[in-house]
């Protein structure tokens, strides 16, 4: 937890694909708050990869049902990429867990310390296990 207290998210590059208009503003405006600029954001996994053509974001927030076009391709292109991914997501299906376990979750709704907490365990996990950043 003290590496926590010690790592910003100022000027994180996030990618953000979420296919609510409301909720895509919200994180928005949290990711934000808490010091990450946003690489892109997206509501389709179309639009989400043309944005990944030329250049990678640090990190890749994703909803995980986007007008039922599941996202978890999208997230393991990332992966491959050495691009943590986060899923932030309403969607909680049984057997779902399987698919995406790998990767961590963090439930809708949530507010921005949630947030800020979970990027900071993201990269602190990726850090571990790759050399990104």
């Amino acid at each position: 937890m003290a590496v926590h207290a010690q790592r910003s998210l100022q000027g994180l590059r996030v990618l953000l694909v979420e296919d609510e208009a409301l909720i895509l503003l919200m994180t928005e405006g949290m990711l934000q708050e808490i010091g990450c600029r946003l690489f892109g954001a997206a509501s389709t996994l179309g639009e989400a990869m043309s944005m990944v053509q030329e250049d990678l974001p640090d990190v890749a927030v994703l909803d995980v049902n986007l007008r039922g076009e599941m996202s978890f391709a999208f997230a393991e292109l990332l992966h491959r990429r050495n691009v943590p991914v986060l899923f932030l997501t309403g969607y909680d299906a049984p057997g779902a867990e399987q698919i995406w376990g790998r990767f961590p979750k963090l439930q809708k709704p949530c507010d921005a310390s949630d947030l800020k907490q979970a990027l900071l365990h993201l990269l602190d996990k990726s850090d571990k296990g790759s050399s990104i950043r």
